[in-house]
């Protein structure tokens, strides 16, 4: 996760000290499966929305399976971009509201396979 976050940094060209902070540590990492008969639309959040998750700062998906169709990490309105989940690849994103985003749908009979952590706030 370290080299995840280092190259994040160096291809969004973030500076510490600067709009990140320099001492933080790594969440513990979770397991998410995402069923096709579930409906995860409704559930549009973002990382850091409560007292509990306020310290979050970015947070980290790796996709454990590909999935298609559906399934995308969909952060539209807001922005217009969706994820498309392929085995092996990650999603880092800031943790806040203006990065609210949902799970979309999977359609056929494949579950999405997340491992999910976020970088907080010492």
């Amino acid at each position: 996760m370290q080299l995840l976050y280092k190259q994040y940094r160096q291809d969004t060209g973030m500076k510490i000290n600067r709009q990140v902070p320099d001492k933080y540590v790594l969440e513990d990492p979770y397991m998410e499966k995402y069923n096709p008969d579930h409906d995860f639309r409704k559930r549009i959040h973002s990382d850091s929305q409560d007292s509990f998750t306020s310290h979050r700062f970015l947070s980290m998906t790796i996709y454990l399976n590909s999935v298609s169709p559906g399934g995308e990490t969909d952060f539209t309105p807001n922005i217009k971009f969706k994820m498309n989940p392929q085995q092996g690849s990650v999603i880092i994103f800031p943790s806040y509201w203006g990065y609210y985003h949902k799970e979309n749908h999977c359609s056929g009979q494949t579950p999405k396979y997340t491992i999910n952590t976020h970088l907080k706030y010492l």
